[in-house]
């Protein structure tokens, strides 16, 4: 629905390439979870799936009924691998599973900051660059203003989709390259400065 997003039709294809990955390194199966406790978890996501849906139907752009419809999808899921091969099975494969989330709209008052700031700094930076090639320019806010004249830093040019698209990238590619924490969080930091520039 939200052409921000407009990358999220690949997630998938690479959530289950994750997959793919994940099993050549796959724990032995252990003795699954007790089947009545399985039962009664995936009862009550299935019970609050109906409603979710219906409400995710009728607002198809809601922020948090997606994320809320992507959560008892994951969980169902997850549930259904640990039923398989046990809680650490299930641990194991969980990273691919969650990484579907990053096709999902941020939390909107997470975007609008980040929209905001980007488009502030890309003015000023813009004004800047103005200045040194010899046309004086003053950044105001979104705003430019050059001689008698207003430009207008607007949403799309602000940068929010390169990184939110890089995010998801850089999430992908630290998977894929089976990273430590320290080295996936460098790569998230350089995937918002390739972004920005």
């Amino acid at each position: 629905v939200n052409v921000v997003y407009s990358y999220g039709w690949a997630v998938p294809f690479l959530a289950l390439y994750l997959l793919w990955e994940r099993r050549a390194s796959c724990p032995p199966a252990q003795t699954p979870p007790r089947t009545a406790l399985v039962l009664a978890v995936a009862a009550a996501l299935l019970a609050a799936y109906l409603p979710v849906r219906v409400i995710q139907e009728a607002n198809p752009d809601w922020v948090k009924i997606n994320w809320l419809m992507a959560a008892l999808c994951a969980g169902l899921t997850l549930l259904a691998i640990a039923a398989v091969g046990g809680w650490r099975f299930m641990r194991h494969f969980a990273f691919p599973v969650l990484f579907c989330f990053s096709a999902l709209p941020w939390p909107v008052w997470m975007e609008t900051f980040l929209v905001q700031e980007l488009m502030r700094g890309n003015a000023a930076i813009c004004a800047e660059l103005l200045t040194w090639s010899g046309i004086p320019a003053i950044a105001e806010g979104n705003l430019i203003q050059v001689a008698n004249q207003w430009l207008n830093v607007e949403e799309a040019c602000s940068g929010i989709r390169s990184l939110q698209t890089a995010f998801m990238i850089a999430l992908f590619l630290g998977e894929l390259h089976r990273l430590r924490l320290g080295r996936r969080v460098g790569l998230l930091l350089a995937s918002f400065g390739v972004a920005f520039l």
